[in-house]
């Protein structure tokens, strides 16, 4: 094998595979190991719980994991695409500009050099800026071991205790397919407290518009942090399907907004704010296409 070995603050050993196959042959022999994807932070071991794992695996260094392909009907983004790749790419930018918006916000070109979309899907947290697009993408997780590849839809990879992710997988990439032309695309991030880094929620919002009747088709919503992974505002979704915008309209979706955002709560920082908030972020995301 040609991977490197070092060792981290507290003795534990650091594996540095070079190839895909040599991480998932690491990833089989070492089920206790942590994994590294960005310089953000460690993926525990599962069950590890706050304890040092038995040792880490750093996949920052194996390049068919940072591989960006687009293939006409879909972009296949591995998991150690960079924020500041992810605000670069022209052809990216063009099909899927929710992303590139994401990465803008992450915050300093050193943050965004170091974070990396894996680590967003991986450690789900207050900062996970890219979810809401990729969930509004409809996006499917890619998942690799020496067993083969399995493919699971981005809402189902995370559970109640952690992901969908065998003790012997590695993420691999998400695979996004492409919006259908005229596909209308917002974003927005905002803080909603007094301590930013911490209280911080994304909204997304793809959707289309019937050039004959006007009523919108294919609404995708999401928001984060909600909690771990995630939240799909489908009860919203539904209330825009098939309809015409008006001004009733709008105030009855912000409201439902803030009712599906309000459930999913998970009482953290700025929880009591996000509800309101994520309304009115989705209030004017639609104001402007009023008649």
């Amino acid at each position: 094998m040609s991977s490197g070995v070092a060792w981290a603050p507290g003795g534990i050993p650091v594996l540095r595979p070079g190839s895909l196959l040599e991480a998932c042959t690491l990833r089989q022999a070492h089920p206790g190991y942590g994994l590294i994807v960005d310089g953000a932070g460690l993926l525990p071991a599962p069950g590890a719980g706050v304890h040092l794992p038995d040792g880490v695996i750093d996949l920052r260094g194996v390049p068919e994991l940072a591989d960006l392909a687009i293939s006409g009907p879909e972009v296949r983004l591995g998991a150690t695409t960079t924020f500041a790749t992810l605000q670069r790419e022209p052809d990216l930018l063009a099909g899927w500009p929710l992303l590139g918006q994401a990465a803008a916000a992450r915050g300093a070109d050193q943050v965004r050099s170091q974070a990396t979309l894996g680590g967003d899907l991986l450690y789900a947290a207050a900062a996970g800026d890219s979810l809401p697009p990729l969930a509004v993408y409809c996006a499917r997780v890619e998942l690799r071991s020496r067993r083969g590849t399995r493919e699971v839809d981005l809402l189902d990879f995370y559970r109640k205790d952690g992901h969908d992710l065998a003790p012997d997988e590695l993420l691999a990439a998400v695979r996004l397919p492409r919006p259908q032309p005229g596909t209308l695309q917002r974003f927005c991030k905002v803080g909603t407290g007094s301590a930013p880094a911490a209280a911080e929620l994304a909204v997304a919002l793809t959707l289309t518009r019937d050039q004959g009747d006007g009523t919108f088709q294919a609404v995708h919503l999401a928001s984060h942090p909600l909690g771990p992974g995630v939240l799909r505002l489908t009860a919203s979704e539904h209330l825009l399907e098939g309809q015409p915008l008006t001004p009733e309209l709008l105030d009855r979706v912000a409201a439902q907004v803030a009712e599906e955002v309000q459930s999913a709560a998970d009482g953290g920082v700025g929880a009591r704010d996000r509800p309101g908030v994520a309304g009115e972020v989705v209030r004017r995301f639609l104001e402007e296409l009023l008649p």
